[in-house]
């Protein structure tokens, strides 16, 4: 079939790429509505608003710690009188949060000390699976082929193995290899190496529909790169499923964190080796919780040492419910482009 002229017939319009419309929409927006719009919308967005002041302030207690103690910062003091406490002094003006007995530690102090631990520990980990398993989910949903096929195999394999076992016996098979200062390096890294396919899975998926948009054949159609189309609208419109994903992440790490510590004291003490810190005092919340649970809990009588494992579990759940409300804002402030 030919065209009027004889030669090849012409390509119907895919219409105008998201880059030509922000060319179009920058000629006629005056200085300073961009950011009133901007403005606008994250005023209109209550759970981004809450999320963000949380994570914030978490942010800023962290600061504050790594300022004050300095050098000491992993290195808690250690007392024996309070350690054999018994029962162990409560919240009080002197100590807000108790003394946790048995721990021989001041609970308040403990607990600010572990803010840039843990966020550390939590943004590394979950900042590893988070982009390894988005860029591969969603790479492998527009290339498709062989690529799709390779990638949705080894998410498979890896997802079939239970996170919270695999990522024991990784440690246990690297633990001899490193030294004792850079386990605790090491274990965010594998468990991101362990956590990434839950983001590639979904991820993939909801790409593999996002390619087929006509905004991207439009992108296409402008000449737009595969690594352009794959950063400037493919990512950015199949991120909601692994915003889902991590306050799962958060918690499950904790988890790691907090049930070796607590087998370490109720049980044989060979299962205290399963656990990256380099020692039963590092300031960690997940560490406090098992061993404020081990030292102030008991099913069989009331509760009354609540105060050691009540405020590090206040801090855990703090920080989850601040990136839930942080996550769920992001979506809903990217549900707007893809409604766009």
């Amino acid at each position: 079939m030919s065209g009027p002229d004889g030669g090849r017939p012409p390509r119907l319009p895919l219409g105008p790429s998201i880059e030509e419309l922000d060319a179009e929409v920058a000629r006629w927006v005056r200085p300073g509505q961009e950011l009133r719009w901007f403005l606008r919308r994250f005023t209109g967005n209550p759970s981004l608003i809450a999320g963000v002041g949380i994570l914030l302030a978490y942010l800023a207690v962290a600061v504050a710690a790594v300022v004050y103690f300095g050098s000491s910062l992993t290195n808690p003091p250690f007392r024996a009188t309070w350690a054999e406490a018994i029962p162990p002094p409560g919240p009080s003006a002197t100590h807000p949060f108790g003394i946790a007995s048995g721990l021989g530690v001041d609970v308040f102090s403990e607990v600010v000390r572990a803010f840039p631990v843990d966020l550390g520990l939590t943004a590394v980990a979950i900042g590893i699976a988070g982009s390894v398993g988005v860029v591969l989910g969603a790479y492998a949903g527009v290339r498709g082929g062989w690529t799709d096929l390779g990638i949705t195999f080894a998410a498979d394999v890896e997802a079939g193995m239970p996170p919270f076992f695999f990522v024991i016996v990784l440690y246990l098979g690297t633990e001899l290899l490193l030294p004792p200062v850079t386990r605790l390096y090491a274990f965010p890294v594998l468990f991101g190496a362990v956590l990434w396919p839950y983001y590639a899975r979904p991820v993939r998926a909801v790409a593999q529909k996002v390619a087929t948009e006509p905004f991207v054949e439009s992108s296409k159609a402008a000449g737009g790169t595969r690594g352009h189309i794959l950063l400037r609208h493919v990512i950015p419109n199949s991120l909601y499923p692994a915003l889902a994903q991590v306050p799962v992440d958060l918690y499950s790490i904790f988890f790691v964190l907090t049930v070796f510590p607590y087998l370490s004291c109720s049980g044989p003490s060979f299962y205290g080796d399963l656990t990256p810190l380099p020692s039963p005092f590092f300031p960690e919340w997940g560490s406090l919780l098992a061993q404020g649970t081990c030292y102030g809990f008991s099913i069989v009588s009331p509760p009354g040492y609540w105060w050691m494992y009540a405020f590090p579990l206040a801090a855990i759940v703090g920080l989850g419910f601040g990136v839930t409300l942080a996550c769920d804002g992001i979506d809903r402030w990217l549900s707007v482009r893809r409604r766009a």
